[in-house]
């Protein structure tokens, strides 16, 4: 009986020595040649083409379509006029009216539709919803601080829309309002305001 076992034992023995040593055939096999599983797609590109930001004006004269004359003004009488823009760009983009810093003034209440204080109010609305009001256009900083009065001159530049998609469009208007101090002044030029209507990348000032 024991050498009957002893028989079985040596047969298992042998038979598990040799799937080891099967084992380690294949995986020397492996490792020896580097034979690793790969997967290549071949010849791609990156490219890139810039975008556009551009604005076309609408409603008004002149060469941009952006031009409003206010004809037969009337002390106490409020003219306006409402401009359309238009994204005719590829990108979104943020719209602002900047005006020329001449034709606002010079920082001392003496010049410019700054100069008027109290004499001129000016409203800005951006699609219907007003972004500037002020009945006192007054710049100077020494007889009237901004801070704590009601002092508001038009300041150089106003955002009209923010984020505008391609293809879409927005509005805005600008109101004057000459006051009743002007009655005895006829046919006389009160307003001259040149302004830029600029559009920019989402997030960047003009001039930026």
């Amino acid at each position: 009986m024991h050498a009957i076992l002893t028989n079985r034992t040596t047969k298992v023995v042998g038979f598990l020595g040799t799937v080891a040593l099967t084992g380690g055939l294949v995986a020397s096999a492996v490792a020896g040649t580097g034979a690793y599983f790969s997967d290549t797609k071949a010849d791609n590109h990156i490219t890139g083409a810039m975008g556009s930001i551009q604005v076309e004006g609408h409603d008004g004269s002149g060469a941009n379509n952006l031009d409003s004359v206010f004809t037969d003004m009337l002390p106490g009488d409020t003219s306006s006029a409402t401009l359309r823009y238009s994204n005719t760009g590829h990108n979104s983009e943020d719209v602002w009216i900047v005006f020329h810093q001449a034709d606002l003034g010079t920082h001392d209440g003496k010049t410019g539709i700054n100069a008027l204080g109290r004499f001129g109010e000016v409203h800005v609305s951006a699609n219907g919803s007003e972004v500037f009001g002020s009945q006192n256009l007054n710049d100077n900083a020494t007889t009237c601080p901004p801070v704590g009065t009601d002092c508001k001159p038009l300041p150089a530049q106003i955002k009209l829309a923010g984020n505008l998609e391609p293809g879409h469009t927005g509005d805005f208007t600008f109101s004057f309002k000459p006051s009743a101090q002007f009655k005895k002044v006829q046919l006389q030029q009160m307003l001259n305001l040149g302004y830029d209507l600029v559009a920019t990348q989402v997030g960047v000032q003009p001039g930026a």
